[in-house]
This record gives C-alpha cells, structure tokens and sequence, in this order.
C-alpha cells in the first residue's frame, strides 16, 4: 500500500494528529487511564499505520492457478480451467471503498493496493462469482491469464 499516495501522506500525518490529541489528556490524567491512553496511542498512531504500509498484495499466475495472497488477510487461490472470462478493466477504487481488500455490488471481491486499474475475472454462473484483483498492468495480467489457462 506504499504506492498508495493516500496512504503515504495520510498515516504519517494520523500519527501526528493522534499524538497531537492524546499527550495533553494523558497529561491530565493519572492512574490506570494514562496508560490505557498510551495503548491507545501506540496503537492507532504508530503501529496501526506500520501495518498498513506493510500490507503487500502479489498476483502469481502459475500453470494451473492464479494465485493472489494479500498479507496480512487471506488471499485468493483459482484454479485457471475454472475461469470463464478475463478482462482487463479501470475503475473507480472510491465507488468500490477505496483500496485493500473489498466486497462491492458491482465486482463482489477486489484486491486492490493502488491505482484503478485491474483484471475482472468470472469463474461460474452466478454474479458473484467475479473479482476484480488491482494490477499496475492488468492488460499484461489478462494476457498471462489467458495464456495459461489456454496452454
């Protein structure tokens, strides 16, 4: 997610503003509540944004399956004589919930750390059984896809 500029810009500055926040309460506070407020700054001012600029998202398409793993939370594994269609598509991260790992109405499943571009992929009947997995260059991931699957 570090290529996200949203997520480089806006964690930095959460930390500032949440230490921003909390230092004058716990400066008020004493007892067991000071230190709860210290959890709750570490937490979410530090450690929280950590996470997520350590969050990875890698798309590997082998000679039977795509595999799609999105650290921390789990990923994706499809087999390729499952899928029906591929298609390399833009859209809009904001309409979908922005970037990570999201259900939406309209692409069900999205794996996305950045940018609006991505690959949709149909494996059965039904509407959800789609995804849409973000790539920096999904007309070469449909391509690699297609000619796997194909092969």
């Amino acid at each position: 997610m570090h290529q996200n500029a949203l997520v480089r810009y806006v964690m930095p500055f959460e930390a500032v503003v949440m230490t921003a926040v909390l230092v004058p309460v716990m400066a008020t506070t004493g007892g067991t509540t000071r230190w709860v407020l210290l959890g709750v700054l570490l937490g979410f001012g530090f450690a929280l944004p950590a996470l997520i600029l350590r969050w990875t998202m890698t798309t590997v398409v082998t000679s039977d399956a795509l595999l799609v793993r999105f650290w921390p939370l789990p990923g994706k594994t499809l087999l390729l004589g499952d899928i029906r269609s591929v298609e390399a598509v833009a859209y809009n991260p904001w309409e979908a919930g922005g970037w990570g790992y999201r259900r939406s109405r309209k692409h069900h499943r999205i794996w996305n750390v950045s940018g609006g571009h991505g690959v949709r992929l149909r494996w059965g009947e039904a509407d959800d059984e789609q995804c849409l997995i973000g790539s920096r260059e999904p007309e070469l991931l449909a391509e690699a896809i297609v000619m796997a699957r194909d092969a």
